[in-house]
């Protein structure tokens, strides 16, 4: 269509950088609800298809079409289509352009106008391959918007992330060990956890008393650093407390029960560290009794 080549080749002046800078404020949602429902973390599965919603939070009005780029790792996801809708229905969605580190995405025609500052752009599809484990963000980092004749330029600063619910780094892994677990920790708390592991190895009875106010220590460490810990952190700790609690064996009930209320619980990590304080503080008390018994 003659219009769509026009405005290809003017999508293509964009890409060039023949712009101003302008305000404009886009983000990726994974909420179906039409809109900014602010779900930026999801769970998905190998091979899933996965549906993104763009939307402007501002900056659409008087719309005429866009160019955004996406990034994320190709080993992890692929691009599969984009949908205009919302305040861009009716438009073409132009060939996308595939970089080394994600994609860029166009839509738009000549006579179209945005009737909204903000609103759903439509719905970007994306294949999660056959081979993601762990977790991985997909990125809006920036593109170009024209409006009421004008072409602008603008930066971003979305991301999403898709995680399998396996602890990143541990995928590969069938039965980590200890020293496994503590490496994907935090580095602030890294030290605290490789002490409390020393003593807990000694199988000393003698040292038992130290080693429970080591992990106790380690614990309130934790509690510290997770006020002001991101959810994939707090989760990735939770995860490893639940290993150094219940060993290896995912099919303990009680660790499954507590795995799948930590997936979906705003802070995964605040209930499990109070049940593993009061495990550890009820131990530390049996184990003064026994000392002093012994004395």
């Amino acid at each position: 269509m003659p219009g769509t080549v026009r405005y290809s080749s003017l999508v293509a002046a964009c890409v060039a950088g023949l712009s101003a800078a302008a305000s404009a404020e886009f983000v990726l949602d994974l909420d179906p609800r039409e809109g900014d429902q602010n779900v930026r973390e999801m769970q998905v599965r190998p091979g899933d298809l996965l549906d993104l919603e763009l939307v402007a939070l501002s900056g659409a009005q008087d719309l005429e079409g866009f160019d955004v780029q996406l990034r994320f790792e190709p080993d992890h996801f692929e691009y599969a289509s984009f949908q205009p809708d919302g305040l861009m229905s009716g438009t073409d969605a132009l060939p996308p352009q595939k970089t080394d580190d994600g994609v860029r995405i166009s839509a738009g025609t000549p006579d179209h106008r945005s009737p909204e500052d903000a609103g759903s752009l439509g719905r970007i599809r994306i294949q999660i391959t056959s081979s993601f484990s762990g977790a991985g963000n997909i990125s809006l980092v920036g593109g170009t918007l024209i409006a009421g004749g004008q072409t602008h330029e603008f930066p971003f600063n979305s991301t999403v992330r898709l995680s399998t619910g396996e602890a990143e780094g541990l995928a590969a892994s069938p039965d980590p060990n200890p020293e496994e677990i503590i490496d994907t920790l935090p580095e602030e708390l890294q030290s605290l956890y490789r002490e409390a592991l020393e003593f807990t190895e000694r199988a000393d009875p003698s040292t038992e008393s130290e080693s429970l106010d080591h992990r106790i220590l380690a614990l309130e460490e934790t509690r510290s650093y997770t006020a002001t810990a991101t959810l994939e952190e707090k989760r990735q700790i939770a995860l490893a407390l639940l290993f150094f609690h219940f060993g290896g064996d995912d099919e303990d009930p009680e660790k499954k029960k507590l795995k799948m209320e930590m997936q979906e619980a705003q802070d995964p990590t605040a209930e499990l560290l109070a049940l593993l304080e009061r495990l550890l503080e009820k131990n530390h008390h049996l184990s003064m009794q026994v000392l002093r018994r012994a004395q």
